[in-house]
């Protein structure tokens, strides 16, 4: 009895993750010192706090899920190009008379860090999504609050919204292109 060849699904880039929650950025590891076994020297150890864990575990098993629901078994090889959309909650103060309008277009400029953002993201998908967080291209993250994305759907609550797709060599040289100039080792003419 043979068995049915499946078919290969084309993957549709970019793949978008949405996760309902806050936003947090990666925690600092926890140095602590120790005695060896053998009481003979001290040695130090360094740890990520439990909710820290947990927050990329979250990240990592909602990547991994929409990643394979779209096709893509493997972690993914070669640059990997990331954008992150971190929504949070608008806070009260936000919300005075004749403040309505203006807090759909407010930057977060509170912490957490959009580094410490990218670091927790990144660290989630490693051997995941990508084998190494040394593939990932970074585009973001953009913290805003509650406000229009991607999508035109209005959030009013916190959410953090992945684009994961393979660098696109094109769309990569016109952005460094705009922000540096043209290549000077290419002959213009």
């Amino acid at each position: 009895m043979q068995r049915k060849k499946r078919k290969r699904r084309v993957v549709k880039w970019p793949i978008t993750i949405r996760i309902n929650m806050e936003p947090k950025g990666q925690a600092r590891g926890r140095a602590f010192a120790f005695r060896s076994r053998k009481k003979r020297r001290w040695m130090a150890a360094v740890h990520k706090e439990a909710k820290n864990a947990t927050y990329e575990s979250i990240i990592g098993g909602a990547m991994k899920g929409q990643m394979i629901g779209e096709g893509v078994r493997e972690p993914l090889e070669g640059p990997v190009m990331v954008t992150v959309l971190a929504i949070f909650q608008k806070p009260k103060s936000h919300l005075r008379a004749g403040d309505m309008e203006t807090w759909k277009r407010k930057l977060h400029i509170a912490k957490p860090d959009s580094d410490n953002i990218l670091k927790a993201i990144k660290d989630a998908g490693n051997g995941l999504i990508w084998k190494d967080d040394s593939q990932v291209v970074p585009f973001g993250p953009i913290k805003i609050y509650g406000a229009k994305t991607w999508d035109r759907k209005i959030i009013e609550g916190s959410e953090l919204i992945i684009k994961v797709r393979p660098v696109d060599y094109d769309f990569l040289r016109k952005r460094i292109e705009r922000l540096a100039g043209p290549d000077p080792t290419e002959s213009g003419g």
